[in-house]
């Protein structure tokens, strides 16, 4: 049951069709609005920014600000290859494990160690094991 399916989802006339572009309707339907709204959210302009976690939501969040028409994009991660990946899409990569110089590597690329608007796309525990707490409290 979903409230509001009445008017917020739609039925594809070809399911197969659907099926194999479901990856792309999936980062069309999550991954891409949550990036665009963070981006939004953050006030990301004409100005620079860094987005923490070059996952997926990450990505999309600096997709987003290329479209708002951010100038310099700075996407960090702890993950070596998340961060090799982001110099394909032309995007500055911070190493998040060299945390004592954060400011020093923003500096390097935009002269000074701080910036205009910052993401953090980190969904859950982005480093080291999840432990179970129990149910939260309110």
């Amino acid at each position: 049951m979903v409230p509001y399916a009445d008017f917020n989802l739609l039925k594809f006339p070809d399911k197969d069709a659907a099926l194999a572009k479901i990856m792309d309707l999936t980062m069309l339907t999550d991954i891409l609005p949550t990036g665009f709204h963070a981006a939004l959210t953050a006030g990301v302009k004409q100005l620079d920014g860094l987005c923490r976690c070059a996952g997926p939501v990450g990505l999309a969040a600096a997709a987003s600000a290329q479209l708002l028409g951010a100038s310099i994009i700075m996407i960090g991660d702890m993950n070596q290859g998340r961060l090799e990946s982001c110099g394909e899409c032309r995007l500055c990569s911070i190493d998040l494990t060299k945390h004592d110089r954060l400011g020093e590597q923003v500096a390097s690329i935009i002269g000074e160690s701080t910036v205009d608007s910052v993401i953090d796309a980190v969904g859950f525990e982005a480093k080291g094991e999840r432990v179970a707490t129990g149910p939260p409290s309110c």
